[in-house]
């Protein structure tokens, strides 16, 4: 299973081949070393090729990149297999499962109700109609704004005794780790969010507890040190619901997914038409792929949305535009630019500060590049841009990420690939 500390270490060893390749590629002068003496462009067949033979090697089932520049999707190829049974190709519409780089779209809503005036991110989260109290115990039930949970800096962390048991099969709602660790989990896992949030982080809730449920009092304050979690992801999103009433999934389907023309996107696999369509996710088992039975979670607006390529294509090229994709605007130019602004600075950011990383409204920012990535069992995203170039990528990968040896080759290209773009 991919818990929170795990999902942390990769990120960091991803971050840091990230900045010697801002730096390398677009002329940073800080560059200790260039990641790839060949920085000569890129055709869209040679860069098929090259992937095509690094999949077979590594026994990718598949894989869709799409590259977006001057705030349009310019290319977009789908690798390999959605599904080995049937042999279902990957295409560009090939829904995957995001994981993390859904909190993305998080940010994207909060930044639209605060340009609305529906929401102020530096109101208290306890003013948005929670139906339950958060505080943080180590610090006598101080509260925080909402803006806290955007920047990872509220002390609410990944308690993964807790958090990987609410992973669970969509045929039966079983354990997804007792699939893998038969016993880990006991009891059928929760699927309501609200309860389970009102569980984990309320006085007296079934799974409260105030030692690993939150940062420690020794560590120092809680706005002052980064906490990665995917529960206070998930708590922003539930805020938004108890403050607007209209349910998250709704308002990112009307306000972004719709606007954008983005039909091969939806929060919960029983929105698709045929769930069929959506890629498999795999595990290597004795050395293949094994493919894992669709799964979801309780705190699915952390990592539960599932896209396409082209879908994504879209959305990050109109957040890389300024927030609008042709005609259509889904944000300001300057709410773009607030939401990938910093909120860490002079925050202790843990293991991620030798990379320089820094924290914006769910957008994560490193040299150059702006984005998230994601990781969660059997699967592996990145989406990043450049706002200044105007250039980005979509990655998605349904093998997981520790079991893919080249994984950062594999960044490297498609980053040369995007900033060296040619048609063949």
């Amino acid at each position: 299973m991919m818990n929170a500390t795990d999902e942390m270490k990769l990120s960091v060893a991803k971050l840091l081949l990230l900045t010697v390749l801002a730096a390398a590629l677009w002329g940073c002068d800080d560059a200790e070393e260039k990641p790839s003496k060949n920085t000569e462009p890129l055709t869209d067949t040679q860069f098929i090729a090259w992937m095509t033979q690094e999949m077979e090697t590594a026994e990718i089932p598949g894989m869709a990149v799409a590259i977006v520049s001057e705030g349009k999707p310019v290319w977009q190829h789908g690798f390999g297999y959605a599904n080995l049974e049937t042999m279902q190709p990957v295409t560009p519409h090939t829904p995957f499962p995001l994981a993390s780089v859904s909190k993305t779209v998080i940010g994207t809503v909060l930044m639209q109700l605060e340009e609305k005036g529906m929401i102020n991110l530096d109101d208290d989260i306890n003013s948005f109609n929670l139906p339950f109290r958060v505080g943080h115990p180590g610090f006598d039930g101080r509260s925080f704004p909402l803006r806290r949970l955007t920047s990872h800096t509220s002390g609410i962390i990944d308690n993964d005794a807790i958090y990987n048991c609410t992973y669970y099969l969509e045929a039966d709602g079983s354990s997804l780790s007792n699939h893998f660790y038969p016993g880990t989990c006991p009891g059928t896992p929760p699927v309501d969010t609200g309860q389970f949030l009102a569980d984990y982080l309320a006085v007296g809730g079934a799974f409260y507890d105030a030692q690993n449920n939150f940062s420690s009092p020794q560590s120092g304050a809680p706005e002052t040190h980064f906490n990665y979690t995917n529960i206070g992801a998930a708590l922003a999103a539930y805020a938004i619901e108890t403050k607007t009433g209209i349910p998250f999934d709704q308002l990112c389907e009307e306000n972004i997914f719709s606007p954008l023309g983005m039909t091969e996107t939806h929060w919960h696999s029983s929105q698709f038409a045929d769930p069929a369509v959506i890629s498999r996710v795999h595990l290597m088992i004795n050395n293949e792929p094994m493919a894992l039975p669709p799964y979801s979670f309780t705190t699915w607006a952390d990592g539960g949305l599932r896209s396409s390529a082209n879908d994504m294509a879209r959305f990050l090229a109109a957040i890389s535009n300024g927030g609008a994709l042709g005609d259509v605007r889904i944000l300001s130019a300057s709410g773009v630019s607030q939401m990938i602004a910093s909120q860490t600075d002079g925050v202790d950011m843990g293991e991620t500060a030798a990379t320089g990383e820094y924290y914006g409204t769910f957008w994560s920012g490193i040299g150059s590049m702006v984005g998230h990535d994601g990781g969660d069992p059997g699967i592996t995203t990145e989406m990043y841009f450049d706002p200044q170039k105007k250039k980005g990528f979509v990655m998605l990968i349904n093998l997981d990420e520790k079991e893919i040896p080249r994984l950062d080759k594999m960044i490297t290209e498609t980053i040369r690939f995007t900033y060296t773009y040619q048609r063949n």
